[in-house]
């Protein structure tokens, strides 16, 4: 379960810094714009995802006591 959360958020860490890179290098975008400034519902819609994303661990975890087959 521990390695599972930490995969997961090792993951969004990678997803959030390739959106910002991407916006930072090369669409050349502050900051600000890449953050705050998006368009009101792919931007909420974005943010809400990215928390679904960080939560799926937490949610599907329970419960579960199975391990993988190798």
């Amino acid at each position: 379960m521990i390695l599972r959360a930490a995969a997961t958020y090792f993951a969004l860490a990678f997803m959030v810094a390739a959106e910002l890179a991407v916006g930072l290098v090369l669409r050349q975008l502050p900051l600000r714009e890449i953050l705050i400034d998006r368009d009101p519902v792919s931007g909420g819609v974005f943010l809400a995802l990215l928390l679904l994303y960080a939560l799926l661990p937490l949610l599907l975890g329970r419960g579960s006591t199975t391990t993988a087959v190798p």
